[in-house]
């Protein structure tokens, strides 16, 4: 997470891209909090050409994406994959990321071939922190 850099991270890209002929090119990644905190950083404002923002998947993209990002999701339902959205990825493919790699420790730790609606719950409750107190 980009926006939970030390300073003196800052300060050492500040001087490879103030050292290097042609700059440097960095790619942060900050979620919605995280981006007034990098945009915070003189360093970084000065030397940014582009701010780019990623919007949520709609429900109605989510089928699609969610096959073209893993396979592993080809074989599941499309009223599952968006009830899955709906419940812990809320369009979100940092989301999506982190339920596919839990799901696929889970199929590999089971020896299941793909996942079933139960193992896709079971997951979601072990991870989704969101909803516990």
């Amino acid at each position: 997470e980009a926006d939970r850099m030390p300073e003196p991270c800052f300060e050492y890209l500040r001087f490879l891209h103030d050292d290097l002929p042609d700059g440097l090119c960095a790619v942060l990644i900050a979620g919605q909090r995280g981006e007034k905190a990098l945009r915070a950083q003189q360093m970084l404002l000065t030397r940014t050409t582009t701010w780019l923002t990623l919007q949520p998947l709609t429900r109605g993209q989510v089928p699609r994406a969610a096959a073209v990002l893993h396979p592993l999701w080809q074989t599941v339902a499309p009223d599952q994959l968006l009830s899955l959205d709906g419940h812990f990825a809320h369009g979100s493919l940092r989301r999506w990321a982190l339920l596919t790699h839990h799901v696929q420790r889970t199929l590999t730790a089971t020896g299941a071939a793909c996942p079933d609606p139960g193992l896709l719950r079971r997951v979601v409750a072990r991870i989704d922190t969101s909803r516990r107190p």
